[in-house]
């Protein structure tokens, strides 16, 4: 379950995501999974799969032959994570 203030919609088959006019290529692993959008103060749309921010949506044209739009990584989660503690 999403917060409120957050607008619902599935993933298709494909792994696209339908917004605003436009298509998203999430991914196929999301295919038929619930995800939600919440428009943040910068008045971008963040894309979130249960408690995780998978990025913003960013419509770009890059040309005919690469993909129309795609998903911008989140710009602190790089920041956020520390890195992994390998044990041998």
């Amino acid at each position: 379950m999403y917060p409120a203030d957050c607008e619902v919609k599935q993933i298709s088959e494909s792994g696209s995501l339908a917004h605003e006019g436009k298509t998203y290529h999430v991914g196929e692993a999301f295919a038929h999974k619930r995800v939600g959008l919440h428009r943040n103060n910068r008045g971008q749309t963040e894309l979130y799969f249960a408690n995780v921010h998978l990025g913003d949506l960013a419509f770009g044209s890059e040309g005919r032959f690469r993909p129309s739009a795609y998903i911008a990584p989140p710009n602190q989660l790089a920041k956020s994570i520390p890195p992994p503690i390998i044990k041998v």
